[in-house]
């Protein structure tokens, strides 16, 4: 285990009372996101901590692979999606590096509030083209400094 599974292992306790202070953010890049899905999507929600954005976007596409490196936050997500009976999002503890993720695989890629916590974002980014179907779109909601920055 490396030490960023580690602190976000640590940190998936008390993530969920984090969660509530941007409530209002969240609303909005949901709002904004449901622009960009098609019911027939297989999505890969990259760093989907406790699955919060998954399960609410569930019922906008065809198929969410929800993936973390904290082990505790991917047992968050499944309690949330077993709880809402969410049967189309599968939660999986990985990375954005895994093999087992194909090239040309998704039609879209979601990143929500984690941009900034990547040690190289440019391997990430060309990570998310590789495995991003052509014409795929990939959507993120990152704070950057003081600025929150919404792509599409």
């Amino acid at each position: 285990m490396d030490k960023t599974e580690k602190f976000w292992d640590k940190a998936a306790k008390n993530y969920g009372t984090t969660e509530e202070r941007f409530a209002h953010i969240h609303s909005k890049a949901r709002d904004k996101t449901t622009e960009h899905l098609k019911s027939t999507d297989v999505v890969l929600d990259y760093g989907c901590g406790t699955g919060t954005k998954s399960c609410e976007l569930a019922n906008f596409v065809g198929k969410i692979l929800a993936i973390d490196i904290s082990g505790e936050m991917i047992e968050l997500a499944e309690a949330e999606g077993s709880a809402n009976a969410i049967e189309n999002v599968c939660f999986e503890q990985t990375t954005i590096f895994d093999k087992a993720l194909e090239r040309d695989s998704f039609d879209v890629v979601m990143a929500f509030n984690m941009l900034h916590t990547v040690p190289n974002l440019q391997s990430v980014v060309k990570r998310i083209h590789e495995i991003l179907k052509p014409g795929g779109r990939f959507i993120s909601n990152t704070l950057f400094g003081r600025e929150e920055v919404f792509l599409s």
